[in-house]
């Protein structure tokens, strides 16, 4: 195998490629890359965890068929390290490989192709449609703010249910959870789909495949898995096999009051108070005579108290927030106006917000006073 490349245009395939892969000792080849000269011009990179691949292609010049596995850190150091110009690189005997430019030569020990890690079969697809990649993007940001590094599965993944005509993304950690819903006359399922999308996979989606603002992003479903598709970049991805929580409970409650507030003003008063809201993050949040007073307080050191106006004039009331859960929601959305709706002291609070055909719903459970 043998192929000439352009070290800048290499390097930046590798970046996105390299996204999945990961220092597993129960999987070493995780951490490696396998190269694949498929023609003259075309070079496949391709990296897996186990649970995510990323393939993606890259022109070259040059090129003799075959393949090689190499270790992700010492090939993109080796391109690193030279940064411009071209680099020819060849597969000589033993798996031995020779990198070479016009002013330098390295070699390192490479890996046969058939150790590399089984690669997802992605010929059975039940739905294929696209979408901008910048929206999906988004969605990926919003989802991700209430995912968690949990024992439970579940609370480390976002549930995507593909209806006709849109896409309901749900996430959870237990304290808040962010219901997303994208509407599209392209997204045409035979019957509702159910996927569940570990969060590794959400960040891969957001950081390493949709790179474009202006470009699309094809979305295949198939049986356990969830595959995109962008012009250079694939990423195929298996779904968790898990029961996801009762999510429909807490969107069905009930609400009693509905008000819209100012995003900014409310961001204001949670920073104002955010130093005196503790270990726990409490903040008392009062709402009375078009007022919401925002109040915290640390004993022995000090306390804030905010209050800006809202058109509220019902039942005087107060309810714990977690202003740190709070504040990343309000400084997460972008619209200066929120939708909020409650109930009472022991119910959550339901903030909704709407960027073009995403509607945003985010439920924040109280805290005991």
């Amino acid at each position: 195998m043998k192929f000439k490349a352009d070290i800048k245009k290499l390097l930046s395939v590798c970046k996105t490629t390299t996204g999945a892969t990961k220092t597993n000792t129960l999987l070493p080849m995780s951490s490696n890359l396998l190269l694949e000269v498929l023609s003259e011009e075309e070079l496949q990179i391709t990296a897996s965890d186990g649970q995510n691949v990323i393939i993606s292609q890259a022109t070259i010049e040059n090129g003799e068929v075959g393949s090689i596995c190499v270790s992700s850190i010492d090939f993109t150091d080796i391109l690193y390290r030279n940064e411009v110009g071209n680099i020819t690189i060849h597969v000589l005997e033993n798996n031995k490989i020779q990198f070479r430019t016009k002013h330098s030569r390295a070699h390192i020990s490479g890996i046969p192709a058939h150790e590399f890690l089984d690669i997802p079969d992605v010929s059975e697809i039940t739905y294929d449609f696209s979408m901008p990649q910048a929206v999906l993007s988004r969605i990926m940001e919003l989802v991700l703010l209430s995912t968690s590094r949990s024992d439970r599965a579940v609370f480390g993944a976002c549930l995507w249910i593909i209806n006709d005509g849109c896409i309901e993304f749900i996430s959870t950690n237990g304290v808040i959870m962010c219901h997303v819903i994208y509407s599209s006359p392209s997204i045409k399922p035979l019957f509702p789909v159910r996927s569940v999308i570990d969060t590794r996979t959400l960040e891969l989606i957001q950081k390493n495949m949709c790179l474009s603002s202006n470009d699309q992003i094809r979305v295949r479903v198939l049986n356990n898995k969830l595959h995109l598709q962008t012009e250079y970049h694939t990423l195929c991805a298996l779904q968790i096999e898990d029961q996801y929580p009762n999510y429909e409970q807490l969107i069905s409650l009930e609400y009693e009051h509905d008000i819209t507030i100012d995003r900014f003003d409310l961001v204001r008063s949670l920073k104002a108070g955010e130093k005196f809201s503790g270990d726990k993050s409490l903040t008392i949040w009062k709402f009375e005579d078009e007022l919401l007073t925002i109040s915290s307080q640390i004993e022995q050191r000090g306390d804030s108290m905010t209050s800006m106006v809202i058109p509220y004039t019902d039942t005087p009331f107060n309810i714990g927030v977690n202003s740190k859960h709070a504040l990343s929601i309000m400084t997460t959305l972008l619209k200066p106006d929120i939708r909020l709706t409650f109930h009472n002291p022991l119910q959550p609070l339901y903030i909704f917000s709407q960027e073009d055909d995403i509607h945003i719903h985010y439920v924040l459970m109280p805290m005991r006073l």
